[in-house]
């Protein structure tokens, strides 16, 4: 199979740095863009469809915390997010979650849980493979000892 990713990322001087690295290292299929996610994913959709293309996974790394009470509603994974997704993603695609924060975690776990839309598995009980691929996040995380929650979310 050939894949080919896209990651997004809200601030732009990481996503410079990015397509920088991927040059330097000729990845082809590989491009990374500015914004939010939960804003440009239908647009991305159609866009990838015009070409014949389909997402058949999501990976949601590591989102900020937004930990204080008022700024609960920047998170990304949100009912109004899931509703989206549930709406243009095909049976099947597989959307996978984590976080070194247990909270965060917990709350992403949740919004997937309460829509009927979505399944929750295990990472280990799915076809999803890319968990294994370390994102720098991971190996701060690996390097400090500190726990990773993580899960799959199947749109039925």
């Amino acid at each position: 199979n050939n894949y080919y990713f896209i990651g997004c990322e809200i601030r732009k001087d990481l996503v410079v740095a990015a397509n920088e690295k991927k040059e330097k290292r000729k990845m082809s299929n590989l491009h990374f863009i500015p914004g939010n996610f939960s804003t440009l994913v239908v647009d991305i959709l159609a866009s990838l469809r015009m070409n014949g293309l389909e997402i058949s996974s999501i990976s949601i790394q590591f989102p900020d915390p937004w930990r204080r009470k008022k700024f609960k509603k920047r998170l990304i994974v949100q009912d109004k997010f899931i509703e989206t997704l549930a709406k243009v993603l095909q049976s099947n695609t597989l959307i996978y979650f984590s976080s070194d924060v247990e909270q965060v975690y917990e709350h992403m776990y949740n919004e997937f849980l309460s829509n009927k839309s979505f399944q929750l598995k295990d990472v280990n009980e799915t076809n999803y493979q890319f968990h294994k691929i370390p994102t720098e996040r991971t190996l701060v995380c690996e390097q400090t000892f500190r726990k990773i929650w993580s899960s799959v979310a199947i749109r039925t």
